[in-house]
Formats: structure tokens, sequence, C-alpha cells
């Protein structure tokens, strides 16, 4: 086979320092070319530098969880003897709290290092109470039998569920460990029923005119089932390893209605969930990079 470039140059260095007699010169001679001749070239392929090495990309998680949920609740009706109905005399149900326990399944893929998305379904089962203030003028009586004026609080609980799905683009910093995801939220309600009393509040011996006691049942009933809203979600959690592909994982998500989720009632919720799951990750995508040939000619 036909010696390289640089092993003929060598040589060639070599025979003209023996001619003049000085072995350092040879060293001076020989050395930068036997380096340069050690740089990957054309008649070297099989010396070429190895392909770049790109930390992976992870894989697709999916997992389920369950958890508690919070929310103040924000409200547009009232209940009388006949029913559901806008106003009362002393006014409507217009703000209280809720509380409840959610079970969901999400998913999430990431594109990059950086961002990817998530999908999920979640069932939500949620039960809240409002109450609204009332003077009743004549229907109270005092221990004595006179009959005064008492200050009563007109009070309703309600009881709802939601299925929801929801999406969103997740987001995972460079500085910290979490995940964090925000987009829209579909939900659809059914179960939705209330109860409503009303309830003496002072003076504290009085008693209802009409039934003897200090509360009395005004109405119940159903709201109805299968409407339709859209919320705003955001979450924020970590995956605590527990092996090569589960985790634990805890979780902080927080949702804005921006529709009502029971029409007849006009509900809307803004509230927190606090959940705990569980996460399996499949293994990731790794990729690899082959870096640019520096005597290839541009593209045009």
């Amino acid at each position: 086979m036909k010696p390289s470039i640089g092993a003929r140059v060598i040589a060639r260095s070599r025979y003209l320092a023996r001619r003049l007699g000085s072995p350092v010169l040879v060293a001076l001679l020989t050395l930068p070319v036997a380096l340069l001749a050690q740089a990957p070239s054309a008649d070297r392929p099989d010396e070429a530098a190895a392909p770049l090495y790109v930390a992976p990309v992870e894989g697709l998680a999916i997992g389920v969880y369950g958890g508690i949920h919070r929310a103040e609740i924000e409200a547009s009706y009232a209940v009388d003897s006949r029913g559901l109905t806008r106003l009362t005399d002393c006014g409507a149900y217009e703000d209280g709290s809720e509380s409840g326990i959610v079970l969901g399944a999400l998913a999430e893929l990431p594109l990059t290092h950086v961002l990817g998305v998530t999908a999920g379904v979640e069932l939500a089962l949620r039960d809240a109470s409002l109450a609204y203030p009332c003077v009743d003028p004549a229907g109270a009586r005092m221990p004595d039998g006179s009959i005064a004026p008492a200050r009563t609080e007109f009070q309703s609980e309600t009881s709802y569920s939601l299925l929801t799905l929801r999406l969103g683009a997740t987001l995972r910093p460079a500085t910290v460990p979490f995940i964090i995801a925000l987009g829209p939220a579909f939900s659809i309600s059914s179960s939705a029923d209330y109860t409503a009393r009303e309830v003496i509040v002072s003076p504290g011996e009085a008693t209802f005119v009409d039934g003897g006691g200090q509360e009395r049942a005004i109405g119940s009933g159903a709201f109805g089932s299968g409407d339709v809203s859209v919320a705003l979600g955001g979450a924020i959690w970590y995956e605590a390893p527990i092996g090569r592909h589960w985790s634990i994982v805890p979780r902080l998500a927080g949702s804005i209605a921006l529709t009502d989720e029971i029409a007849a009632g006009g509900t809307r919720a803004t509230g927190l969930q606090a959940t705990l799951g569980i996460t399996y990750r499949l293994p990731p995508r790794e990729t690899v990079a082959t870096p640019i040939d520096p005597g290839a000619e541009p593209a045009r």
C-alpha cells in the first residue's frame, strides 16, 4: 500500500537531518510533522472524530393520582318553597366555599429537554356551602310567648361531580427539579343537587313560629346535569424516583372557572388541589448527532 503523505514527509525529514549529522535536528524536524500526521484526514477515514452524544430526552410518563380539593365558589341563585329562583326578599346565594376529592390519570410527553405536552382525565366530587343573611320581622317566638324580629341566615348545601379533560404545555426549568404545566380544562357536570334552610342566628332563645325550632327547611332539588364549562388550570409537581421507571409524584394544582360549572346555579369555583400519585416513565429517547466535516462545502 502506498505510504501516506505524512509518512513520506517524516522519512524525508529524517534523511536530511542525518545528512547534516545532528540528532537534535532530527528530532526538531520530525516531531511537528509527526504530530500533524496524527490528525484525522481523508487518508484515514477510520480515524474520523466520533459522533457527539446528546443528553437523552425523557420518555412518556403515565400516572394516576388522588387527593383533596378546596375552593371559593361564586353563585347566583336562591331557593324558596317552589324551588330554584334568582332572588328572594332577602337576597340570593352569591358566594361560599367548597371541598371534595379528586381522582385522575395523567400523561406527560417531553418534546425537548425543556418543553413538553400533557393530557389527563379527572373526576372531582364536590360539596359546597353558601349563605346570606336576613331579618325575619315576625317569624320568631320568644320563650315568654311574644313575637319578635329575628336575625336569620339562609344556608344552602350543594353537591355535584365534574368529569374534566385537562390539556396543557409543560415546562422543565433548568435550575429546579419540578415540572410546571399550564393549559385549559373542559368539564361536564353531573349529579348536581341542593338543599336550603333558614336558621335563627339571634336572639339565641328564639324559635320559628311555624315550626317551633331554630331551623326550618326551605326546599331541595336538582340543578340538572350535562353543563359544559371551561377553566384555566395550572400545576406543579415533582417526580421522586422509587425505581428505575417508577416515581411517587406530589402535585399541587389550581384552576379558575371561566364559565358556569352549574348553569342553573350560576356557580364557578376558583380553587386548589393537593394530590399524591404514582407514575411510570418509559425509557428515554437517546439522540446522536454527527459533527460536520470541516472539509465539506457549505450547502447552497
